[in-house]
């Protein structure tokens, strides 16, 4: 017997037989009582964080994503933009080689517009005017290796490193 699926049904992220299961929201907390945010849309946080991925597969805490501490409202608030913007880039898709969400940003980085052209105009976008322009930089970098953004990392160091 064949199942049709609606738009309301995805495959679970936590199942590993793939049986199909109805669309679940994660909420992301901070400090273990503030709701940043409600997700529906869990693929692209557990494809680039590396945090977010371990509540999901191992810690399956009623949906909820707990975020340490060391983070604050406004470090997880512009990764979260983040990874709204870079999901929707071209530059997120899996790298076949190593079968993980990867970019590859050739070393070393002569210029800004270098950049730019590896790592997308619209991610460049984002990290310039919500991290660089703002001097945050230390911050959101301190707040990305905690929640383990690999991708992310890789960018302001390599802007940082302009």
């Amino acid at each position: 017997m064949s199942q049709i699926l609606t738009t309301q049904e995805i495959t679970s992220l936590d199942n590993s037989e793939n049986i199909i299961a109805p669309k679940k929201s994660y909420k992301i907390i901070l400090n273990e009582d503030k709701v940043i945010t409600t997700v529906s849309d869990i693929a692209p946080y557990y494809n680039l964080s590396n945090y977010i991925k371990l509540f999901i597969d191992d810690i399956k805490d009623n949906d909820l994503i707990m975020i340490p501490d060391s983070v604050d409202e406004e470090s997880l608030n512009i990764i979260i933009g983040f990874i709204e913007v870079y999901s929707k880039s071209n530059q997120y898709k899996i790298n076949e080689a190593t079968n993980e969400f990867k970019i590859e940003i050739s070393k070393p980085i002569r210029n800004e517009d270098k950049l730019r052209d590896q790592i997308g105009t619209e991610n460049y976008s984002y990290i310039r005017s919500q991290i660089f322009s703002r001097r945050i930089f230390k911050k959101i970098l301190n707040a990305a290796m905690c929640l383990d953004v690999p991708i992310l990392i890789e960018m302001i160091c390599a802007k940082i490193a302009i």
